[in-house]
Parts: C-alpha cells; sequence; structure tokens
C-alpha cells in the first residue's frame, strides 16, 4: 500500500487494528495475571504451610501488584487510542498516519508493532522525545532529532 492509498476508510481500519493491538495486549495481562493470583494463593485454611509456600505467595502478591500496574497502564493506552480523532490529515499531530524514514507510525499513543492491510505501524506517543519535533509538520519536511535528519514521507 502506498501512502497515496490512505484513505479515511484505510485510516479507520488502522485505528481498529491499533486498537485490537492494545486489547490482545491487555487480554495477555490479565490471563497472566490471573494466573500469578491462583499461583499465589495459599492452602485451605488450617493447612500446614511450609515456607517455600509462604515464599511464592509472596512473590506472586509483588507480581500481581506489577501486573495490576501494567494492566492499568494498558487501559490508559487503551482509552487514549479510542479518543484518537483519526480523521485525514496533513499535518502531523494526534491520530495522523506518519511515513518517517520508510517507517510507519501513529501518532498518540506508545506501541509496539501491529499490522493493518499487510502494513506495519508502531505507535508514537505524544510524550515521546520526538514528538515535538514531528508535530506540525507535513510531508516532505525534515524532522532533526538527536543529531539526525528524518524525512517525513507522508501524512495521513
Amino acid at each position: 500500500m502506498t501512502p497515496q492509498n490512505i484513505d479515511q476508510a484505510t485510516k479507520s481500519r488502522i485505528h481498529d487494528a491499533l486498537l485490537a493491538h492494545l486489547r490482545a495486549g491487555m487480554e495477555a495481562l490479565d490471563s497472566t495475571a490471573g494466573f500469578e493470583q491462583r499461583t499465589g494463593e495459599l492452602g485451605q485454611e488450617g493447612a500446614t504451610l511450609e515456607p517455600d509456600d509462604i515464599s511464592q505467595s509472596d512473590e506472586a502478591d509483588d507480581l500481581q501488584g506489577l501486573f495490576d500496574d501494567s494492566a492499568t497502564r494498558q487501559s490508559r493506552l487503551l482509552a487514549d487510542a479510542e479518543r484518537l480523532d483519526f480523521s485525514l490529515t496533513d499535518v502531523v499531530g494526534p491520530g495522523a498516519v506518519v511515513g518517517l524514514d520508510d517507517r510507519r507510525y501513529v501518532v498518540g499513543v506508545a506501541s509496539s508493532p501491529f499490522e493493518s492491510d499487510g502494513a506495519v505501524y508502531e505507535g508514537i506517543s505524544l510524550d515521546s522525545p520526538i514528538y515535538p519535533r514531528l508535530q506540525g509538520r507535513r510531508a516532505g519536511e525534515i524532522a532533526s532529532y538527536a543529531g539526525v535528519d528524518h524525512r517525513i514521507d507522508f501524512v495521513a
């Protein structure tokens, strides 16, 4: 797919793929957190507990807290992605799809790579250090970051 083919329907599919990707990440976290919670549960009341049982339970509790924090962050990312305006645009901003150095990005939320219509995209957070260098720019412009010039191939 060439950048010229990114129309509103294509952007909607990209948005849907991003949301599905973030939801899958959240479901994986929920599944792992549930497993850790079950692993950390101690035996029946009155049962004799071995030191290893207590240690594993404590470790599972610690991991549960980490998973809960990760799930909260993932939930926030999903909510932010749902609110993005994915209207067509020619200026880099939240909801824009941007070609940068022959790679594709969705601006507005951090995301690991995901696929839509055979193309791979990553998310760029508004808190990303490169975002202020890209914000408001158009296709063909150069954004310098960390001493390297990056050509904006397209904005949709």
